[in-house]
C-alpha cells in the first residue's frame, strides 16, 4: 500500500454528512428525519473538527450510535469517533479528530481485517517525512480503534502489536523564576486574568481543562474539591491564605473591565458560576483560552520580555519541578503513575556539589 496525500474535502464524511459550499449538514435519509424532528438538513460548521463534535454531539443526543456492521476502517473509526471520544476531555476529543483524518485518508476503503504490519509501517514512512513524533500519537489512536474492532466484531486481531514506533525526547522546556516573573508582569499590565491563572496553576498544579471546568460551587471550608478528569481521581486542594488569595484575584479579574489588543473596553454582561470565563460568563473554550494565552506570549517575545517562548502546560511542569523530590511532585500533579512524573515533569536540573 501506498499512501496517498488528499485535501480535507477528500476525506471521507461521517454517515449522513454532506459538504455544501464550504460548510458541513448533517442530513438524515428515511426515518432518521423523523427522529430530527422533521429536519431534513442541520448544519454542521464550517471546520473539519468543529463538524466532527457537533456530528457526534447530535447524534448521540438522538441515540444512533447503535452498533451496525463495519465493512471499512472508516466506518470503524467513524464508531470510534462516535462513540469513545465523546467520552474524553475536549481537548483530547478534538485532537483525536484531527489525528483520524489522516488514518482515514490511508486506511479509509480497507477491510480492518485486511490492515496488516507491513501497511502499518507504510503509513509511520508516509508520516514521518512532515510529523515524526506526531505519527506516535496517531499510532497510539490507530491501536486503540483496533482494539474497539475487535470488540465490535469487525477483525479478530490487532497489527499493532510490537509496532515499533519513532524515537521521541520528552519536552525539557523549564521556566526559570526570572521568565515566570518577567512574563507575568508583562500579563498583569495587560490582561490581569492570565497573570492570575499563572499563579493558580502554579499553586494547585491542575490541568488547563480541569481549570476551565472548575465552579465556585465546588469550594469548601476546608479547599477545592474536584475529580481529576484525567484519571477520575478525587481530589481536595486545600486553602492556604496565598491560594485562597490567588483564587479569589482570579475572580475577580475575570469579573473587570478589560482592553483588548484594540483598546476596546469589554465588561462583564453576567456573574458567573465558574472560576475562570469570559465576559459573557461562560466558561472558556480550549482554542479560545488558547488563543488568549499565545497572544500574549507572543507579544512578550517581540518586546524582548522573553528570549524563549514557553506554553501553557509548562507552567504545570514547573509547579512538579520545584517541589522537593519526585513523590511530593507525584502527589502534587496527581498522576498515578510516578514514571510519568519523572520523565515529563521534572525538568530542573538536578545540582550536583563539587568534592571540595
Amino acid at each position: 500500500m501506498v499512501p496517498r496525500q488528499r485535501s480535507n474535502n477528500l476525506v471521507p464524511l461521517p454517515p449522513y454528512v454532506m459538504l455544501r459550499s464550504g460548510r458541513y449538514y448533517l442530513e438524515p435519509k428515511g426515518s432518521l428525519i423523523e427522529r430530527f424532528g422533521g429536519r431534513k438538513s442541520v448544519p454542521l460548521g464550517g471546520d473539519f473538527t468543529e463538524m466532527y463534535m457537533n456530528y457526534t454531539s447530535l447524534m448521540n443526543d438522538h441515540r444512533l450510535g447503535r452498533r451496525e456492521p463495519i465493512y471499512t476502517m472508516n466506518q470503524l473509526i467513524d464508531s470510534y469517533l462516535l462513540k469513545v471520544t465523546p467520552k474524553k476531555a475536549e481537548s483530547s476529543h478534538r485532537r483525536e479528530i484531527g489525528r483520524a483524518v489522516f488514518l482515514k485518508r490511508v486506511f479509509g476503503e480497507m477491510h480492518p481485517a485486511a490492515v496488516t504490519t507491513l501497511d502499518v509501517y507504510a503509513f509511520i514512512d508516509w508520516r514521518t517525512d512532515t510529523a515524526p513524533v506526531g505519527v506516535n500519537r496517531e499510532l497510539a489512536l490507530l491501536s486503540s480503534i483496533f482494539q474497539k474492532g475487535i470488540r465490535w466484531g469487525a477483525l479478530t486481531s490487532s497489527p499493532m502489536i510490537d509496532i515499533e514506533r519513532n524515537p521521541e525526547s520528552p519536552r525539557d522546556r523549564y521556566i526559570t523564576h526570572e521568565e515566570y516573573t518577567n512574563f507575568r508582569q508583562y500579563a498583569f499590565e495587560r490582561n490581569p486574568v492570565i497573570a492570575w491563572y499563572m499563579d493558580f496553576k502554579y499553586l494547585c498544579g491542575l490541568r488547563t481543562f480541569d481549570i476551565r471546568a472548575l465552579k465556585q460551587s465546588q469550594f469548601t471550608d476546608e479547599g477545592i474539591a474536584l475529580k481529576i478528569s484525567k484519571n477520575q481521581t478525587n481530589r481536595l486542594i486545600a486553602w492556604t491564605p496565598a491560594f485562597r488569595q490567588v483564587t479569589m484575584n482570579l475572580i475577580e479579574a475575570c469579573g473587570r473591565e478589560r482592553r483588548d489588543e484594540h483598546g476596546t473596553i469589554t465588561r462583564l454582561k453576567q456573574s458567573s458560576e465558574h472560576v475562570l470565563f469570559t465576559r459573557d460568563g461562560t466558561p472558556y473554550t480550549a482554542d479560545g483560552w488558547r488563543a488568549n494565552f499565545y497572544r500574549l506570549m507572543r507579544g512578550a517575545l517581540e518586546e524582548g520580555v522573553l528570549l524563549q517562548p514557553f506554553c501553557d502546560h509548562d507552567i504545570r511542569a514547573k509547579a512538579g519541578s520545584d517541589h522537593a523530590n519526585v513523590e511530593e511532585a507525584r502527589r502534587f500533579l496527581a498522576h498515578l503513575n510516578i514514571k510519568i512524573t519523572e520523565k515529563h515533569y521534572r525538568r530542573k536540573a538536578e545540582v550536583i556539589q563539587p568534592l571540595m
